[in-house]
């Protein structure tokens, strides 16, 4: 094992300790530390990006435990869709499943919060969904209740999707305008 990956678990270690991390954040930290080569070295027609790519983002942007999860789950088991990261989605706690899918910041402020994270082309893309279907609907004569729940649904739809596209922003790159499609990235 590299020095690297030594100072890393030392670093978890300690994070643990000080209560930073639950024993299940722990564990998961840890596997994908021990596991770096296997992942790096793997074959996938899924996009994953290398743990060390991803850990010095997270150190370099200096993000928070919630976000470093987020990015270490998504390093380990790839990205939503994928058949490893739903079963490994599926052993997680509910409060962890919510932690890795979805931001409350997003879910809030919308696409604001897409623009705060540099996502503008996918801030773009839902806000034009959005006034396009709420014209589509006005035109075909729907009522105000009936507009109403679409600000909560395109509240879900950013709160669901800003984390894999702010990963795929930082570790891979990418800025994407789709912000729903994740494998062709």
């Amino acid at each position: 094992m590299d020095q690297a990956s030594l100072n890393r678990l030392e670093q978890l270690a300690r994070l643990k300790e000080a209560g930073a991390l639950t024993d299940e954040e722990f564990a998961i930290a840890k596997t994908t530390v021990l596991e770096h080569k296997v992942t790096a070295n793997r074959a996938s027609t899924t996009p994953r990006a290398e743990v060390s790519t991803s850990a010095k983002a997270a150190e370099t942007l200096s993000l928070s435990a919630t976000w470093r999860f987020r990015f270490d789950f998504l390093d380990t088991h790839g990205l939503p869709g994928t058949p490893s990261y739903q079963a490994a989605f599926r052993a997680l706690s509910l409060w962890n499943k919510i932690r890795v899918r979805s931001s409350f910041w997003g879910l809030v402020f919308g696409p604001f919060y897409l623009l705060y994270l540099g996502l503008w082309r996918a801030a773009l893309t839902v806000t034009a969904g959005l006034i396009a279907v709420v014209v589509l609907l006005a035109l075909l004569g729907a009522s105000d209740d009936a507009l109403q729940p679409l600000g909560a649904g395109f509240g879900g739809l950013i709160a669901s999707t800003c984390v894999p596209l702010y990963y795929l922003k930082v570790v891979c790159k990418k800025n994407r305008w789709n912000p729903i499609v994740w494998r062709t990235a």
